[in-house]
């Protein structure tokens, strides 16, 4: 039971830092290329990087490479851990 705490809360930090890598690294290049607007929305609101990353690919590609994988990873930590409270009672 502690080793699946251990490997979820790896799994958990992995795709946040991913994540986390992704958004600065795309505010980074779209303020590189004079996109102030945006490189402030994509540090207000992650999905605007993803976009901009989408938008741009020939730009960004390198930060697509972070924020993808992060986006995946965190969506199914989220789909697990929704299943998994789902079924536990707390008294």
């Amino acid at each position: 039971m502690e080793w699946s705490v251990v490997v979820a809360l790896l799994v958990v930090a992995t795709s946040l830092s991913l994540l986390f890598i992704g958004v600065l690294w795309s505010a980074l290049i779209a303020f590189g290329h004079r996109h102030y607007l945006f490189g402030v929305g994509s540090l207000i609101c992650f999905p605007i990087a993803l976009w901009y990353c989408i938008k741009y690919r020939a730009h960004s590609g390198e930060a697509l490479r972070f924020l993808l994988p992060g986006v995946v990873l965190c969506s199914l930590c989220a789909v697990a851990g929704y299943l998994v409270f789902q079924n536990v009672s707390f008294s």
